[in-house]
């Protein structure tokens, strides 16, 4: 991929990002999240039961994707490190702004039970 001048900095982001996502998934790849598949190539979250889907940032589905693989709770500092790859002692909500945006598309599914949930100073997929 190439990017053409001048150039702005989520411009490259994105551009990095699109190469993880490609080199870890293919473009079938799903991945089961309760009753809904993500589906990380395409950023969305597709309800199985009636194929209802929203629409998901590049950060979302990395925080989809870190929740769902953890086994318990997972921390505001773990979430840090391994979506943004920012040191843990960075003070910022960048983690609280993006898990309040994605509940608020999480809720657009009428008939879907999953949520993000606050527990023991960090979160989870219910």
């Amino acid at each position: 991929k190439f990017i053409l001048k001048p150039v702005r900095l989520n411009e490259i982001d994105s551009v990095i990002e699109e190469t993880f996502y490609a080199n870890h998934f293919s473009c079938d790849d799903k991945i089961i999240i309760k009753n809904h598949w993500l589906m990380p190539l395409d950023k969305k979250l597709i309800f199985i039961r009636n194929k209802e889907s929203i629409l998901l940032t590049e950060k979302e589905v990395s925080i989809l994707i870190e929740l769902s693989q953890s086994k318990k709770v997972m921390s505001k500092e773990k979430l840090l490190t391994e979506v943004w790859g920012y040191n843990s002692q960075i003070n910022t909500t960048t983690v609280e702004t993006h898990i309040h945006r994605l509940r608020q598309k999480l809720k657009k599914f009428s008939n879907s039970r999953i949520a993000i949930k606050t527990k023991s100073g960090g979160y989870s997929i219910l």
